[in-house]
């Protein structure tokens, strides 16, 4: 039996389980006691495990070492099941190792804060899902960043062209764009 397999065993032992163990601040139930006294200490905001570079704190040292390989060893622990790239963060049920179907990604999209994480946004880009719209026109989009920038594009540009009035976000694409009405050719 590979790892995998028998994590995954271990997941499913693990659900099957009632949820015996109860927090009698907020009712919260748990399969594992451990697990409600991870919980209790969020209560009582007790924090035993500080980040020896940053001094930050946190409940347990999972989360401790956790932070430390994310935030001050540049890990990226968790990659796209369509490509290269790899994330800091994990979004919880949005991402697994199993892979979920198409509506379900629609689905926990719709209830995900425009703030999310870029690992959830990026799972579109190889998906094909573009429901976030712009507030000006139909466009759809995959991922708030776009909306953002294409948004842009209704608003009034800051910086203008002397010669044809035509505007600009950016100095560096305004400075550009002047090169057309003098002639000159700086690059090779």
């Amino acid at each position: 039996m590979t790892k995998e397999q028998k994590n995954l065993k271990r997941r499913e032992r693990l659900r099957s389980k009632p949820l015996s163990y109860v927090c009698e601040q907020c009712g919260h139930a748990f399969r594992m006691s451990c697990h409600l006294q991870i919980h209790k200490l969020r209560h009582s905001r007790v924090k035993n495990f500080e980040c020896p570079e940053c001094l930050k704190k946190f409940y347990t040292s999972h989360l401790r070492d956790s932070h430390l390989r994310v935030r001050h060893h540049g890990e990226r622990p968790y990659p796209c099941k369509y490509c290269s790239e790899t994330f800091s963060y994990c979004n919880g049920d949005s991402w697994s190792a199993s892979s979920h179907c198409h509506e379900s990604q629609q689905q926990h999209q719709q209830q995900k804060s425009k703030g999310s994480s870029g690992q959830f946004w990026h799972m579109n880009s190889h998906t094909g899902v573009r429901n976030l719209k712009c507030k000006s026109c139909d466009m759809m989009f995959p991922d708030p960043v776009s909306v953002r920038r294409h948004e842009r594009y209704h608003e009034q540009r800051p910086l203008q062209c002397d010669v044809c009035l035509k505007g600009f976000f950016v100095l560096s694409k305004l400075n550009a764009h002047k090169l057309i009405h003098t002639g000159d050719r700086p690059f090779r």
